[in-house]
């Protein structure tokens, strides 16, 4: 990634809230989302929906796939196991939590 872009990301990601930034990598929230902390967003966050009252503490992951398909890729080239994720309304999750798809 160029200096310039990584410079601008950076800024842009200061100048906003935590849920403005989920909102805008694809994520689909509700009303009174709230972000607590550093939240990891899955490669494929446009798979993800956040409905109305969630909180979200600081160290949550969120994983639409993992890696476990690598073990295969020599017998089946293009398999992919993707799963969306979603949330309901009035939902906590705690600090570290790993949220999977499916």
């Amino acid at each position: 990634m160029p200096i310039i872009k990584k410079l601008k990301y950076k800024l842009w990601r200061h100048s906003h809230t935590p849920e403005e930034y989920a909102r805008r990598i694809g994520v689909n929230a509700g009303k009174d989302f709230h972000i607590y902390g550093e939240v990891v967003w899955s490669t494929e966050p446009w798979l993800i929906t956040v409905g109305d009252n969630v909180h979200i503490t600081d160290g949550v992951r969120f994983e639409t796939h993992d890696g476990g398909t690598l073990l295969f890729r020599k017998d089946v080239p293009d398999l992919e196991v993707t799963r969306p994720i979603v949330l309901g309304n009035n939902v906590y999750i705690g600090n570290c939590a790993i949220v999977m798809g499916g």
